[in-house]
C-alpha cells in the first residue's frame, strides 16, 4: 500500500498520459471486440475460424507495424530530446516514401502465394488472402503518425487516433456483413479502419513537422529498426502461431472455440498496452539524458497487474457469463479454459512490457531468447495437440519461463 501511494504521488505526467492513452485504447479495444464478437455470434464457428486465422496473419503483419512505431517514436524522442525537431519533417517524408514500396512488394507476395495460403488454412477462397496483403499497404504507413506522435508524446491526439480507428472498423463490419460480404466484409473493415485514421492524423502530423527541407540518412533507423522487428516478431509469434497451427491442424469448430477463446485473452494484452507505450516513449528520452529508468519499469509492470490479474479472476469465476455475453452458448465447451487463457495472458502482458523497456534502452539482444521460445513452441504444438487444454498449458508454461528470465536478466544488467 505505502508503494502504491508512492506510485500515484509522483510521476503524475506518467499516470495522466496512462490514464488517456488507457481510456483511448480501452475504446479502441471496446470497439474491436465488438467487432470480433459481432462476427463470433454472425457468422459461427467455423467461418469465424477462418476470421480467427486471418487475423493471425494480420497481427504477424502487424509485428512491422510496431517495429515502425517503436522505431518512429524513439527516434522521435531522441530529437526531442536532442533538440534537434527541424530534422522530424525529413525523417516524415523518408519513411513515407520508403515505406510505401515495401507496402506494395509485401502485397505483391500475397497475390502470388494467396492459393498456397488459402491452401495451408483450408479456406476455399483467396480473396480473403488477398484483402490480407491490401491491408499491409494501407497499415504499414499509420505507425509513422502515431510514431511521431508518441516519441513528442502527444498522447492527446495519439488517443484520438485510436479512438477513431476502432470505430470505423465496427461501423463497416456491421454495414458490409449485413450486405452479405461475410468473411470479405470483415477484411474491408479492417482495410478501412486503417485507412480512415491515416488521413486524418497526416494533418496533424504534418503541422508538428514543420516544412524544414532537406534529406534524413535512415541508415541509423533500420539498424534500430531490424532487431526490434526481429524482437517483436519473435514475442507476437507467442500470440499468433497457436491459431494459425489449430487451424491447420484440428477440426474448423476446434478452429473457431480456440479463436475465442484466443479474442479473451487478447482482451487481458489489449486493455495492458497503453502501459507499455507510454513507459517506451518517456524511457527513450530519459535514456538519452542519462537518466535513470528503472523505477518507471517497476511502475509499469505494477500497473499491468493491476489490470491484468482482476480480467482474469473474472474468467475464472464467471466463465459461461463471459462467454453467453460475448459468443452465445455455441461456445460453451471452452468454458472451462477460459481463466487459464487469461493467465497466459497476463504472463503474456507482463513480458511484453519487459520487453519493450529493454527495447527503450537499445538491449534488443534478449530476441535470441524469444525467439527459441517460439521453435520450442511450434515443437509442442506439433506435438501435443490432441485437446485445446494441451496447446493453453503449453502456452503458459513457456510463456511464464520466457518473463521470469527476461525478468531476470533486466533486474542483473539494471545499470
Amino acid at each position: 500500500m505505502v508503494y502504491l501511494k508512492q506510485l500515484f504521488d509522483s510521476n503524475k505526467d506518467f499516470l495522466k498520459d496512462n490514464f488517456i492513452l488507457f481510456i483511448s485504447n480501452f475504446i479502441l479495444g471496446f470497439f474491436g471486440y465488438l467487432y470480433q464478437f459481432y462476427l463470433g455470434r454472425t457468422l459461427g464457428p467455423a467461418d469465424y475460424g477462418i476470421i480467427g486465422a486471418l487475423l493471425a496473419i494480420a497481427y504477424i503483419e502487424g509485428v512491422s507495424f510496431n517495429t515502425i512505431f517503436v522505431t518512429t517514436t524513439k527516434f522521435t524522442a531522441s530529437l526531442k530530446a536532442k533538440n534537434e525537431l527541424n530534422e522530424l519533417n525529413p525523417l516524415f517524408f523518408s519513411l513515407i516514401k520508403n515505406l510505401l514500396i515495401f507496402g506494395t512488394l509485401i502485397f505483391l507476395i500475397f497475390l502470388i502465394l494467396s492459393r498456397n495460403i488459402a491452401s495451408f488454412l483450408n479456406i476455399n477462397d483467396t480473396t480473403p488472402v488477398i484483402l490480407v496483403g491490401l491491408f499491409f499497404i494501407i497499415a504499414i504507413l499509420v505507425p509513422i503518425n502515431r510514431g511521431i506522435l508518441q516519441g513528442l508524446q502527444n498522447f492527446k491526439y495519439l488517443g484520438i487516433n485510436f479512438i477513431l480507428e476502432g470505430i470505423t472498423k465496427f461501423i463497416f463490419v456491421v454495414i458490409l456483413v449485413k450486405l452479405g460480404f461475410g468473411v470479405n466484409g470483415a477484411m474491408i473493415a479492417l482495410i478501412l479502419s486503417y485507412l480512415i485514421p491515416f488521413i486524418f492524423s497526416y494533418y496533424k502530423v504534418r503541422k508538428l513537422v514543420g516544412n524544414e527541407k532537406g534529406k534524413y540518412n535512415i541508415r541509423p533507423l533500420i539498424r534500430y529498426s531490424l532487431p526490434v522487428l526481429v524482437s517483436l516478431l519473435s514475442l507476437t509469434l507467442v500470440f499468433t502461431l497457436d491459431v494459425i497451427l489449430v487451424k491447420h491442424l484440428l477440426d474448423p469448430i476446434s478452429a473457431g472455440h480456440y479463436s475465442a477463446i484466443s479474442l479473451l485473452g487478447k482482451v487481458i494484452f489489449f486493455a495492458s498496452t497503453s502501459i507499455s507505450m507510454v513507459m517506451f516513449a518517456k524511457v527513450s528520452e530519459l535514456y538519452e539524458m542519462k537518466k535513470p529508468t528503472l523505477s518507471l519499469f517497476y511502475k509499469s509492470l505494477l500497473l499491468v497487474l493491476v489490470i491484468s490479474l482482476p480480467i482474469t479472476i473474472f474468467y475464472y469465476l464467471f466463465p459461461y457469463f463471459t462467454i453467453s455475453l460475448l459468443f452465445g452458448k455455441e461456445y460453451f465447451d471452452i468454458a472451462n479454459l477460459v481463466g487459464l487463457f487469461g493467465l497466459f495472458a497476463t504472463f503474456f502482458s507482463l513480458t511484453w512490457a519487459t520487453l519493450f523497456y529493454n527495447l527503450s534502452i537499445n538491449r534488443s539482444w534478449l530476441v535470441w531468447i524469444v525467439l527459441l521460445i517460439d521453435v520450442i513452441e511450434v515443437f509442442l504444438i506439433y506435438l501435443y495437440h490432441t485437446t485445446l487444454l494441451q496447446i493453453i498449458l503449453t502456452l503458459l508454461t513457456l510463456t511464464g519461463i520466457l518473463f521470469f528470465i527476461l525478468l531476470l536478466i533486466t533486474i542483473i544488467y539494471k545499470k
